[in-house]
């Protein structure tokens, strides 16, 4: 059950990219670098004074696909670029407050300008740096929705530049919403400073974060902060080694003339906020979701485990494994806890990572009484989008679902409407599919029934609702489901073959390992021959797997497809003495930088052959 809650836990951690990194696939940076007012010679630290300010012409923009990017559902897109404004509120000996405002700004999505946010993204804000540059807080109007936070205080954390004196090249740690992740950073002998991320750290077993490419480029200014910068990077997240989402991210930033637009002070910020707010009141948006039931918290002394829920609520550190076990024991012990957890979830100013931590607690705790309350948070048409997607996923994980749970499941699944409800509908059909499996674990007859219910629920129609379908089919891990999926092997469609490979690595029928060595002896399309790869490795590689993985290795002209046959031959060098051998012979001949750094980590872990 530990794993279980440690991959759910991954998963919710990743989906806090997920809010952040969604956009265009053509991102933008600067074609050329912006003059300088001083070429002889860049800053060495930031210029922070007192009352100094400055104005930014911003841009960016990102993209995301989840799992393998040929059959992925199509993703949200947004797009934000307007005029940063900057003040220097106030400075001390290590850090600097600074107010913040993006106007105007203009904000899309799906293609089309959205005003409601234009004008909540158009209040200012404050943030903390460090005198290096480093960020170490950003507190945004309580007019924003949970989603909205994350946007724009990432989209901040995305033009992070830490300095280092004079030196010539320098090693950070950083941190955003993903967590902390290592930064490299060079001087140039002309001033300007490259920054590149390295890796990420403290990531959650199993998940893994790959950085494809990761590029920074920016000039300090010599009254401020920054004069000009540029960035764009790709990310790949895997669960184990299957992969969960691909990312990339641009963003460009350029010095302009004129006077800051915000207030001068603290005060005339949070004034504006509070304008702000009561203006979103009295329009209904913004509005706190409600829970049904009591959703407050006890009072006072009058229940004495409701007052010691609270102070560990209070003490909870979501990186440490302590508070969370200790919490999980007292709502279990005292179910009707839960809706303690949903109100701390829910109540403003609860950040982002907390609430994805919190919402695992949920389902980690396996409480009948915590499922209800997944449930009324995924359903409650005023919760943030986020919150939902994480209830249904936590829903998902559960070790023991109950029957409501399966309903809700199923009610969600059937929904129709916008971008948004399909979302939430088909990650709903998907916990379907982990709920059949966990089921099956069971031996509880009904996985049966949740099985019947996916197989009835495949549209007949090609597209993103097909592969989604499919895929939640293969979640059951359901011999009886196999046959199903298997045919759509033979489909005209390369996403929807794809899809299909990729629903088949929870089928252990020896029928399956058979039709998906035929699939990468036939296959042409690289896309489709990565998710077959992907499940054979996940299925466990057999002899006859093995043996063929070895063969075409050598010979695969797709690098895309390599990098997966390397990392299914490196899953088998403790069971398969060959294939050391074989990753060894791949490194003479591997020209994709990627798979090189791939193969070198590999072997360096891999058993030495006698």
């Amino acid at each position: 059950m530990r794993r279980r809650s440690v991959v759910i836990a991954s998963f919710l951690a990743i989906a806090a990219i997920a809010v952040f990194l969604i956009g265009k696939a053509e991102v933008r940076v600067p074609v050329e670098p912006p003059e300088r007012q001083h070429p002889s010679r860049a800053a060495a630290t930031f210029a922070w004074s007192p009352g100094s300010g400055a104005r930014y012409e911003v841009d960016v923009t990102s993209a995301i696909t989840t799992g393998a990017s040929p059959d992925a559902p199509v993703p949200p897109t947004i797009h934000i670029s307007g005029i940063l404004n900057m003040r220097v509120l106030s400075t001390d000996a290590d850090s600097v407050l600074a107010g913040l405002r993006l106007s105007p700004v203009s904000c899309e999505i799906f293609g089309e300008f959205r005003p409601e946010m234009r004008d909540r993204f158009s209040l200012p804000f404050s943030a903390l740096f460090g005198s290096d540059g480093t960020i170490k807080s950003v507190r945004l109007s309580p007019t924003l929705s949970d989603n909205e936070r994350i946007v724009l205080g990432e989209a901040l954390r995305s033009m992070q530049i830490v300095v280092s004196g004079d030196a010539a090249s320098w090693t950070t740690r950083e941190e955003h919403a993903t967590g902390p992740y290592e930064a490299r950073y060079e001087r140039a002998s002309d001033g300007a400073i490259r920054k590149r991320k390295v890796r990420y750290l403290a990531l959650p077993a199993p998940m893994r974060v790959d950085i494809l490419s990761s590029d920074t480029n920016a000039r300090l200014s010599p009254t401020l902060w920054l004069q000009s910068a540029g960035g764009r990077e790709s990310l790949a997240a895997f669960s184990g080694e299957a992969p969960l989402l691909r990312t990339t991210l641009a963003f460009s930033l350029k010095a302009l003339p004129g006077t800051p637009d915000l207030p001068a002070t603290l005060a005339g910020i949070v004034a504006m906020q509070k304008a702000g707010r009561a203006a979103a009141s009295s329009t209904g948006a913004g509005t706190v979701v409600a829970i049904s039931g009591d959703a407050a918290p006890a009072s006072g002394g009058a229940d004495e485990a409701a007052t010691r829920f609270s102070a560990s609520l209070d003490r909870f550190d979501r990186r440490n494994r302590a508070t969370f076990d200790d919490l999980i024991a007292q709502l279990r012990e005292h179910p009707e806890l839960a809706r303690d957890v949903a109100a701390r979830l829910l109540a403003p100013g609860t950040d982002d990572a907390t609430q994805a931590a919190l919402m695992d607690l949920l389902g980690t705790s396996d409480t009948p009484a915590a499922q209800t309350v997944l449930l009324d948070i995924a359903g409650d048409p005023g919760a943030s989008h986020m919150n939902a997607l994480r209830a249904i996923i936590a829903l998902g994980g559960v070790a023991h679902p109950t029957t409501e749970a399966r309903d809700g499941l199923r009610s969600i699944a059937r929904k129709e409407g916008g971008p948004d409800v399909a979302d939430l509908s088909r990650t709903a059909l998907l916990a379907l599919g982990a709920v059949a499996s966990t089921l099956r674990t069971n031996d509880d007859p009904a996985a049966s029934s949740v099985t019947a219910d996916l197989l009835a629920a495949i549209p007949e129609k090609e597209g993103p609702d097909l592969r989604v379908a499919l895929k939640a089919l293969g979640n059951t891990g359901d011999p009886a489901a196999a046959g199903r999926i298997q045919s759509y092997l033979a489909s005209e469609n390369a996403a929807t073959r794809a899809a299909a490979a990729t629903a088949l690595r929870r089928m252990p029928d020896a029928r399956t390992g058979e039709l998906l060595l035929s699939s990468l002896a036939n296959e042409k399309v690289p896309e489709v021959r990565s998710a077959v790869v992907r499940s054979m490795s996940q299925r466990g590689l057999d002899d006859n797997a093995f043996a063929a993985l070895a063969e075409s290795a050598p010979k695969e002209q797709s690098a895309l497809v390599r990098g997966e046959m390397i990392r299914a031959l490196a899953k088998g060098t403790d069971s398969f003495p060959a294939a050391r051998d074989t990753l060894q012979r791949l490194l003479e001949t591997e020209q994709d930088t990627q798979n090189l750094d791939l193969l070198r980590r590999v072997l360096s872990k891999a058993p030495k052959t006698p």
